[in-house]
């Protein structure tokens, strides 16, 4: 083998650590690439759980805001603006109906609220809603609270209160 060229000769005589030194370098793209594909994996995990939450966020916003305008209603003895705003399942049938068993029971004072999220399941929103007097417009402090769930439900795509007695 004599003329043999340099280069030839060198590959012959090193053949296995050029072997090991291209199956490392590949072994090693292959743990880097399965690397990223996990850490995309986790951001766009991530991704999704945080619009998620912005989403939740949202709706507890809009439900909330609902809800409040219900009560400015009653408060201000709106009957037939607050009325249109419950669901047909609530156990009031007329307005006068729900004027007098309603409005004219929790709300013959000026009334200060609270809304605070009790749960949700299934696009059903439950909300604990606490009444009491307006300490500033009556001067006292209210012992007797009134709590009550109010229920947000999606009836023929609108939002709807269903209070729970």
């Amino acid at each position: 083998m004599l003329g043999q060229h340099p280069l030839i000769r060198f590959l012959n005589q090193n053949r296995r650590k050029i072997r090991n030194i291209i199956l490392i370098i590949v072994v090693f793209f292959l743990v880097l690439r399965t690397l990223n594909y996990m850490a995309q994996q986790k951001l766009e995990k991530e991704e999704i759980q945080k619009n998620t939450k912005q989403e939740q966020i949202a709706i507890e916003t809009e439900h909330k805001e609902l809800i409040e305008e219900f009560l400015d209603y009653c408060i201000n003895k709106d009957v037939s603006s607050a009325y249109t705003m419950l669901s047909s399942e609530n156990n009031y049938n007329t307005q006068n109906e729900f004027k007098e068993n309603y409005i004219n029971k929790y709300f013959s004072e000026t009334k200060i609220y609270n809304i605070t999220l009790k749960s949700s399941k299934n696009d059903e929103y439950i909300y604990n809603v606490k009444i009491l007097n307006d300490i500033l417009s009556s001067g006292t402090l209210d012992k007797n609270a009134i709590n009550q769930n109010f229920v947000v439900v999606k009836e023929e795509g609108d939002y709807k209160i269903l209070i729970e007695n």
